[in-house]
């Protein structure tokens, strides 16, 4: 299924492309912006409560820029990966690690988990969930956990292995009651009960904004 471009209430649209740049686009489809990383673009950008947008690229960074295009910052991951906002403010990435950061960029914690990690989610508590894969004696395996805002573990199931940290194939959803419903690559759906009751009203609480993956802010 292809994605929605995430776009903010007044219509712009945000993407990435292949040529390695970063575009925003006005309702009409004339572009407003662009600007160039380093690599391939293929992540989905997340859009903060005062507009700036959020984007990783293949060149291992994550971007900040305000509606205009300006950069307000890049910040190192080590990989491609897809941003979360938290009530707060705080943008969470995961790969090898999770990363916890201000919205001015600086780097507020890590947390190591198994790598090869999904795009997280968080519920109404402010409860970071994310799930990740690991191959132990070549079988791969993987585990789901349940993080605080300061990056404290919480709990951990046992689940199969996820898929692409970018992939919304493999991208949770929490429903009204705190179910968290997530597929794994061994082809089973797992209902898992969470720690809250609901997906958070924060700015970008999860992969494509909410559970129906529109792609807009504000909804």
């Amino acid at each position: 299924m292809p994605l929605i471009p995430p776009r903010q209430l007044d219509g712009t649209i945000y993407f990435g492309s292949d040529d390695k740049y970063v575009y925003a686009l006005n309702p009409d489809g004339s572009q407003k912006w662009d600007f160039e990383t380093g690599s391939e673009v293929n992540a989905s950008p997340a859009i903060g409560s005062n507009g700036d947008i959020y984007i990783g690229s293949q060149d291992e960074n994550l971007y900040s820029f305000d509606s205009n295009g300006n950069l307000n910052w890049s910040y190192d991951v080590g990989s491609e990966t897809t941003p979360i906002i938290n009530y707060d403010g705080t943008i969470i990435i995961a790969r090898s690690q999770i990363h916890s950061l201000s919205s001015n960029g600086v780097i507020l914690w890590r947390q190591g988990i198994t790598p090869m990690l999904n795009t997280p989610i968080i519920d109404l508590d402010g409860i970071i969930y994310l799930g990740s894969s690991n191959t132990s004696d070549m079988i791969p395996i993987g585990d789901f956990y349940a993080l605080d805002s300061n990056g404290n573990r919480i709990k951990n199931y046992g689940i199969g292995p996820i898929g692409e940290n970018r992939s919304e194939r493999h991208s949770p959803v929490i429903s009204s009651l705190g179910i968290i419903y997530i597929n794994t690559l061994d082809g089973f759906l797992h209902a898992i009960y969470s720690c809250g009751s609901g997906l958070a009203n924060s700015p970008w609480p999860k992969f494509q904004h909410d559970n129906q993956n529109t792609g807009c802010a504000g909804n």
